[in-house]
């Protein structure tokens, strides 16, 4: 078992072969899969993924100990995690469906997100469209998680995750309640605006447009989060220990008169 209590502020263990996690008595998860048949519609080779093959798994925090369960429900928040294997679907690497959220209400800023990464590495795949026209995508970022790496995914991103490793990844989101995502505009394009693939000699990582988009912006890839929106209030604690003692600086990600603020020009 690896112990991720450092990264993860609470008691965590995994176990990279079996995929199981361990966190003592004081918190519960809930696991859930997701299958072929249920990320089919985003795959760059849709027909080579069996429909009932397990494809990554979703872990929500459903007991905590009574003060933070007071504080989720304060803010109407969740804790879960989200696991990927090491796969490949054809030259595709395993990832997550991909999604947008909808607007906070009395805005049009979509649910904001905190990011953390626990076990392994992942490419995180954001892309950006416009309020005003849904339709244009304005720019496509990338950046690298690896364990103790904390994000902000501020409003209006469509947000995927991809493990290219021969390891297993394990990460950590805190968000709201009260929403569901959004997969009409990626289900509809079969995916964001790019497919990352392995190279043709099988270890190297190659970018491919998806043609169902009209355009593509240039892709960015980020290491430098300060003075952006994607930097955390927090780099050097994990994000369940900044929480804890910081909750009033997590209003922003449900509470519109707090997301106004945190992004004052957003659009």
């Amino acid at each position: 078992m690896e112990d991720l209590t450092r990264f993860a502020g609470f008691q965590l263990e995994f176990n990279p072969s079996t995929l199981e996690i361990d966190t003592g008595n004081e918190f519960v998860f809930d696991r859930s899969i997701r299958y072929g048949k249920d990320i089919k519609p985003v795959l760059y080779c849709p027909n080579q993924v069996k429909p009932y093959s397990p494809i990554y798994m979703t872990d929500i925090l459903k007991k905590a100990p009574s003060e933070a369960n007071n504080l989720l429900e304060k803010y109407n928040l969740m804790f879960s995690l989200v696991l990927l294997p090491s796969l490949k679907i054809g030259d595709e690497f395993v990832k997550t469906t991909g999604h947008y959220h909808p607007p906070i209400p009395g805005t049009t800023l979509g649910y904001p997100e905190v990011y953390t990464q626990l076990f392994g590495t992942l490419l995180l795949l954001l892309q950006r469209r416009s309020v005003a026209d849904p339709q244009k995508i304005l720019d496509f970022k990338i950046f690298e998680m690896t364990p103790g790496f904390v994000i902000t995914i501020p409003p209006n991103y469509a947000h995927c995750l991809v493990n290219p490793t021969n390891e297993p990844a394990l990460m950590a989101g805190l968000y709201g309640k009260s929403f569901k995502p959004d997969y009409s505009m990626t289900f509809d394009r079969h995916g964001l605006a790019y497919y990352i693939l392995s190279g043709e000699d099988g270890k190297t990582i190659r970018t491919k447009p998806n043609l169902a988009y009209p355009y593509h912006p240039m892709i960015e890839y980020v290491n430098n989060l300060e003075g952006t929106y994607f930097s955390p209030d927090y780099y050097n604690q994990p994000i369940w220990t900044s929480f804890m003692l910081h909750s009033e600086n997590y209003a922003f990600l449900t509470d519109p008169k707090a997301a106004k603020k945190k992004f004052p020009d957003w659009m």
